[in-house]
């Protein structure tokens, strides 16, 4: 089997004759070690927006500065009913941007973002799609983008989570509204998934239960979880959700959503959940995990040995793949994802004997 078979086959529950493990394309640059993990096995995990978007009405200006040593990028939104500006770092790994000053800081902001999302004009991005599958082949997954669902998305990209929790505290009729417009956007964005030729949609959501337990998960994740879906389900698609934050107390009810893949799982020591209570939780979905940056820090033996670990727990399943999904620091990149492939070579090698 080639590193792409391995890993759609856990989607139909089929046998692997190897490890299925994979990389996002950009977290290990291109050289010997790349070339060294992927004939080892290593698959490439790469993403593609189902749409592009059109803002005819809306204008952004992007300013880069460097600030003590650190690269910044201030994003300002002009339109006809005011201006919001951001400040986003850049991560120095594979230039993920992060707002350390969000958008929305005050009440009046939230009427900019509503008119530039209403503003967008989305069309398919099919071609760019089958572009990358081709280019990929057999050496890994394509994944069609969609969107963060509406409250990931104004924690993350928007406001930040004390504005979230204070803003909702009080019943900010503007935040409400700003939902709702999120949610429209997002019905056109899933639909131009679901014809999209992509069959992953990815969710890239970014899951924890610090912002997203309690009620707030049941009133309001759940329902969209499961719209969208099934929405993709009618089209024969799969939809994998980026759950790479603390999920104890969502585990019962990500149980009950449509989700059929939950990727970027991240187990202990980062994590919250074992990767056998997530499986015995959740027996009709895959489980793609992040292996926890916090073990790249170990000595080579002791992250070969947490790998051997993890997939005496999740392989035997047979809805397991190892993913490598979160910036890994410069210096000790080389050697730790090395000593991940020999864990998984030695439990190839105990596996196939046995």
């Amino acid at each position: 089997m080639d590193a792409k078979s391995r890993i759609l086959a856990t989607l139909h529950g089929e046998a692997r004759d190897e490890v299925p493990w994979y990389s996002y394309t950009g977290l290990v640059p291109r050289g010997q070690v790349e070339r060294e993990l992927r004939n080892r096995g290593m698959a490439l995990m790469a993403t593609v927006l189902v749409y592009t978007a059109e803002t005819p009405n809306v204008q952004v200006t992007r300013r880069e500065v460097w600030e003590g040593g650190e690269r910044f990028i201030y994003r300002t939104i002009h339109t006809p009913v005011g201006e919001a500006t951001e400040k986003r770092r850049v991560e120095p790994g594979y230039g993920s941007e992060w707002a350390v000053e969000h958008l929305i800081r005050r009440p009046e902001d939230y009427r900019v973002i509503e008119f530039m999302i209403r503003d967008t004009h989305l069309t398919e991005n099919y071609a760019a799609i089958r572009d990358m599958e081709r280019d990929l082949g057999s050496d890994g997954v394509v994944m069609g983008r969609a969107t963060r669902s509406p409250y990931q998305q104004m924690f993350i990209e928007l406001m930040g989570i004390e504005r979230l929790v204070l803003d909702r505290a009080d019943g900010l009729p503007e935040l409400e509204s700003l939902r709702a417009a999120m949610e429209e956007q997002h019905a056109k964005i899933y639909q131009l998934a679901a014809e999209s030729p992509a069959k992953l949609i990815w969710c890239p959501d970014n899951l924890t239960d610090w912002v997203a337990g309690g009620g707030l998960f049941e009133s309001y994740y759940v329902p969209y979880y499961n719209r969208f879906a099934q929405m993709l389900h009618d089209a024969g698609k799969v939809l994998v959700t980026h759950m790479d934050g603390r999920l104890g107390s969502l585990v019962g009810a990500i149980g009950r959503t449509g989700i059929d893949v939950a990727e970027a799982f991240t187990p202990p020591p980062m994590g919250n959940v074992s990767v056998s209570q997530a499986l015995a939780a959740w027996p009709k979905k895959a489980l793609w995990i992040n292996f926890p940056g916090a073990v790249f820090w170990q000595p080579p033996a002791e992250i070969t040995a947490f790998t051997l670990k993890l997939l005496r727990e999740g392989m035997p399943s047979g809805r397991f793949v190892l993913g490598v999904t979160e910036n890994i620091p410069q210096e000790v990149r080389d050697r730790a994802l090395l000593a991940v492939a020999e864990g998984i070579a030695a439990y190839t090698s105990m596996t196939s004997s046995a």
